[in-house]
């Protein structure tokens, strides 16, 4: 009985696949006096990214583009390229067998 429970959970263990993936966005930074701006490529969202890196009072956040992106984000590994601008540079993650 004890081998068949490790059989069921070594089996259940198994059959379970992740992937790994987090969202990508290209903000824009708009001085509402000046109407200058900046584009900026970061996992954080317009309303994340301020508290994490430095805006201006007159500075508005907003995102003009948005994507997926496949596999981990650690290891000082560089975010993946906009799929729109060229889809041959991140292709799908393929299932594990």
């Amino acid at each position: 009985m004890k081998s068949l429970g490790s059989f069921i959970l070594i089996l259940f263990g198994l059959s379970v696949i992740t992937h790994a993936e987090y969202r990508m966005f290209t903000l824009k930074i708009t001085n509402k006096n000046t109407q200058d701006y900046r584009l900026v490529d970061s996992t954080l969202d317009p309303v994340q990214y301020p508290y994490y890196y430095p805006v201006q009072k007159d500075e508005v956040v907003q995102y003009t583009d948005t994507w997926r992106c496949y596999g981990r984000t650690g290891g000082g590994l560089p975010p993946c390229p906009n799929l729109k601008s060229n889809p041959a540079t991140n292709p799908a993650p393929v299932a594990n067998p």
